[in-house]
């Protein structure tokens, strides 16, 4: 089971999110303000956190980004309706890991359309980033 923060500001998307997660037997804490998010991020630790571009207090973007200035290396999954292929750049190069458009499947995102929330989830171990990418020291697969 991973610990994954959710932070989206719609309450039918974010619903749907949280419901898809806990399905999967995850924790989940569901924020809807982007300040909000970053300060309990510097608190607590989570294995994934997935972002909506849009939020009160700060935008996606620049959680994202704070997050990676405090060296908070937490895999991060930018969703958004704003899904051209600039829009998806910026967001990777704000230092999200993967970026999904809305609308999505909620299977997709569960299990993670990429490595990096896929390995979020599944792997037990260390995460950080080198040059905007992932990369993951594991010392055990979880089970089950």
């Amino acid at each position: 089971m991973a610990q994954i923060m959710v932070v989206e500001d719609d309450a039918e998307t974010a619903a749907l999110i949280c419901a898809a997660l806990k399905a999967e037997r995850h924790a989940v804490a569901h924020l809807t303000d982007g300040r909000k998010a970053l300060d309990r991020l510097c608190a607590e630790r989570f294995d994934a956190v997935t972002v909506d571009r849009m939020l009160p207090g700060i935008d996606g973007l620049t959680l994202v980004a704070r997050m990676r200035a405090r060296q908070i290396a937490t895999p991060v999954l930018v969703i958004s309706a704003l899904g051209d292929v600039d829009e998806r750049i910026a967001g990777l190069r704000a230092g999200g890991d993967d970026y999904l458009g809305k609308p999505f499947s909620p299977a997709e995102m569960v299990t993670g359309s990429t490595s990096c929330y896929a390995a979020a989830v599944n792997i037990r171990g260390t995460a950080f980033c080198v040059q905007g990418r992932l990369c993951l020291i594991w010392s055990s697969a979880r089970h089950g």
